[in-house]
């Protein structure tokens, strides 16, 4: 759990700054903790190639609508140095009581009620409550307590594992430490969702479905302000440079109608999406010649931009309301795992050979926050691909778009 710590302990100006933060500086401050689909976005594709089935080579990384990072990439991942009951407590830059203690003390865990957890976060200054912890369980932050029985007659108090009863500690530690003085509880959440991609003992499927949940019904809550600023960065970077202001202003307001919405348009989004990125009339007789980016994995699409949009919608709406299953949450990460691990050699390949404009894209972020916010939305991307949704509103949107053509 030191990524846990280091996240806490980055001063403020460093929090958050994600490669589309270092290109947009301060107007997007804060925008990924609830990164809608139509934010800022970074697309770093891995395992599934949106229209081109069958090519699993990591594709373009792109500022995009569709999700902070559709299917991506980032070299760090939590690294749990769990020993099962115990835990270092952490140095004296906590402010703190418990953080304050010595590092080389060691407090032993052993399972705990409700009630031990709430003295638990005594020593930390923080007034907790069963009525908190309660909420942390309902909202997946802490596994749903295990019955005991040590008597013949009557139950006794649910108790939590040893493991979950260190995560509530070291979960308020974080909280406790933070720069800002508070840290909100969707920050929490991915740094939860974050454990379980890592590592299959803390955090366990059904308190991760839980988790996941509360992160989909926190997303695309941002204020006009920010959803307006998402937009224009997203027609900024798909924009040919001949693009009129008509041009760029019909897109912007798509997006952000599909934003506040959360319902695409597909026939009207991939018109004024097609003429942004290839401002130039038809040749009578003859198709339209449309422009794809070029990136440092290959070209990247407009069909392609609005596909990976739709499904990670679909995705993230289906997580809001529990449709997917533990078994397919398992399935998703271990392939996720996989298909992580692969991009990581094509990222550093394409880095040491140059990425040009796209370097800051595919650059892995600055702080421990933002390499939490992006391996945890590269999952939702994975996700997508395995159920099967990016491949069909590829064929959607295909769809429209040979329908534009004739």
């Amino acid at each position: 759990m030191e990524q846990v710590e280091q996240c806490a302990n980055q001063p403020t100006s460093e929090r958050g700054r994600t490669g589309k933060e270092r290109r947009l500086g301060n107007a997007l401050e804060d925008s990924t903790a609830g990164a809608p689909p139509l934010d800022v976005l970074v697309v770093r594709t891995v395992g599934h190639d949106g229209l081109h089935s069958g090519d699993g080579s990591a594709a373009p990384a792109l500022l995009v609508p569709g999700w902070d990072t559709v299917r991506g990439a980032v070299s760090t991942v939590i690294s749990l140095t769990v020993e099962h009951g115990r835990m270092q407590l952490s140095g004296p830059e906590s402010r703190c009581k418990f953080g304050a203690m010595n590092g080389d003390q060691t407090t032993v865990w052993a399972e705990g009620t409700s009630a031990d957890l709430v003295a638990d976060a005594l020593p930390l200054g923080v007034k907790a409550s069963t009525r908190m912890v309660t909420a942390w369980v309902e909202e997946g932050l802490l596994a749903n307590p295990e019955p005991r029985k040590t008597s013949a007659h009557g139950s006794d108090p649910r108790v939590f594992p040893p493991l979950q009863r260190k995560l509530f500690t070291k979960l308020l530690e974080v909280r406790e430490r933070s720069p800002l003085g508070r840290i909100p509880q969707r920050a929490l959440i991915r740094l939860v969702l974050h454990m379980w991609l890592a590592d299959d003992t803390v955090v366990l499927t059904p308190q991760a479905r839980r988790a996941w949940r509360t992160h989909a019904r926190a997303v695309g809550q941002v204020t006009t302000t920010k959803r307006s600023e998402g937009a224009r960065a997203v027609v900024d970077q798909l924009a040919h440079p001949s693009a009129s202001f008509k041009q760029r202003r019909a897109a912007q307001l798509v997006l952000e109608e599909g934003e506040r919405t959360q319902q695409i348009d597909l026939d009207r989004l991939t018109s004024v999406l097609t003429e942004l990125c290839s401002p130039w009339p038809a040749q009578p007789g003859s198709p339209r010649i449309e422009r794809a980016l070029p990136t440092p994995f290959g070209p990247l699409t407009v069909q392609q931009v609005i596909a990976m949009w739709k499904a990670t919608q679909q995705t993230i709406r289906r997580l809001r309301y529990e449709e997917i299953d533990e078994t397919a949450l398992d399935r998703a990460r271990a392939v996720h795992r996989q298909t992580w691990a692969e991009y990581q050699v094509h990222r550093s390949a394409a880095l040491v050979v140059g990425a040009g404009a796209f370097a800051s894209t595919i650059a892995v972020p600055a702080t421990m926050e933002g390499q939490v916010i992006e391996q945890v939305n590269a999952f939702v991307g994975t996700l997508a691909g395995e159920l099967g949704l990016i491949e069909a509103a590829s064929h959607e949107v295909e769809a429209v778009r040979t329908r534009r053509a004739r």
